[in-house]
């Protein structure tokens, strides 16, 4: 989506399609991957946050059905295999139904990872991971969603917190679901908090990393860097080298920015200012995009702008937003 390169795929997309053969053998009777004693070494979700093997089925089997019903879909549909496509569309909604009837608990409007041995452990356990995989791919029934992003805002004791390489999935959910503001503090706060940054401008392995311990103090959790661009900034490319592109603006709490985001089809040029009037909520934002590309900005309904109004999805009235299509003219100013 990215580059808009099919050649990089020849060689990965049979190791892909075999793995996802596997996966189809580990169904157990209940309608759900095994965590525990799959056939291999073992079922690996994060370091941190899960208390027992067990615990990681119901986010595993989201993972996999979130896969199932969408990247690979488009990756079967690309080397032409339609039929294999539709199989995989229908054992991903079979898992989800399977997760539901196992994990989702209707009084909490939330999946429990630990539900079936609630009562025998004494307390509920749930984990971010669970909780952004239900909310980005839409697996909430009846799409419920606040009781997640509420555990996600709060992260109460009992809900497992994934390392920070795993990090950018509740961001991303948090973000999905407008909570900006969220989002900028966790950067502010646990991330610019780290020692590693404030003795070594480094990103640690673990949010808790003591001294001289195994963990390392420079490590690869680039989150902070891929959820401004995807989601403060909200650059994603909505079809292959971004010859369309998603732009959902986000600032939250932030008082100003400036970004150039070079893609394949051109430089994307963002600079947000917010206002320095007693209306502290009220900012102006300028974006400019190359010729070549078209933009679909998704925005708050309750901000007009001069643009044509595009087909909002049942999420975005859910959420309030609004869509505008804008292909001709460049350079794109507005209030937020």
């Amino acid at each position: 989506m990215y580059t808009g390169d099919k050649e990089g795929l020849t060689e990965v997309l049979p190791r892909v399609f075999r793995f996802a053969e596997f996966l189809k053998t580990i169904i157990d009777d209940d309608g759900l991957l095994k965590v525990v004693d799959p056939g291999v070494p073992s079922v690996w979700m994060d370091h941190v946050g899960f208390n027992k093997q067990s615990h990681k089925q119901c986010s595993f089997n989201l993972y996999t059905a979130a896969m199932f019903s969408g990247p690979l879909i488009k990756l079967l549909n690309l080397s032409g295999e339609k039929k294999a496509s539709e199989e995989y569309k229908k054992i991903s909604k079979s898992i989800i139904k399977s997760t539901v009837r196992k994990f989702w608990h209707e009084d909490s409007g939330m999946f429990i990872d630990n539900l079936p041995w609630c009562e025998n452990e004494k307390e509920y356990r749930t984990h971010d991971r669970t909780h952004a995989t239900a909310v980005l791919f839409d697996f909430c029934p009846g799409n419920n969603i606040q009781n997640s992003i509420k555990e996600m805002i709060d992260c109460p004791e009992n809900m497992g917190f994934s390392y920070p390489a795993n990090a950018c999935w509740r961001l991303w959910a948090l973000l999905k679901a407008g909570k900006a503001e969220a989002v900028v503090e966790d950067l502010r706060t646990r991330w610019f908090g780290m020692d590693s940054v404030r003795l070594n401008n480094s990103l640690q392995e673990f949010f808790v990393t003591p001294s001289d311990s195994t963990a390392q103090w420079s490590h690869c959790p680039v989150s902070p860097l891929i959820i401004f661009y995807t989601g403060i900034a909200g650059i994603t490319p909505l079809t292959p080298g971004f010859k369309k592109t998603q732009i959902r603006p986000q600032p939250g709490i932030m008082k100003d920015f400036a970004l150039k985001s070079y893609t394949v089809c051109g430089t994307i040029h963002m600079k947000y200012t917010k206002g320095q009037d007693s209306n502290f909520n009220r900012g102006s934002m300028e974006i400019e995009v190359p010729n070549a590309m078209e933009v679909e900005l998704v925005l708050p309904a309750d901000i007009k702008i001069p643009y044509k109004k595009n087909i909002s999805t049942e999420n975005d009235t859910l959420m309030n937003l609004r869509r505008y299509s804008i292909s001709s003219k460049k350079k794109i100013s507005f209030n937020i």
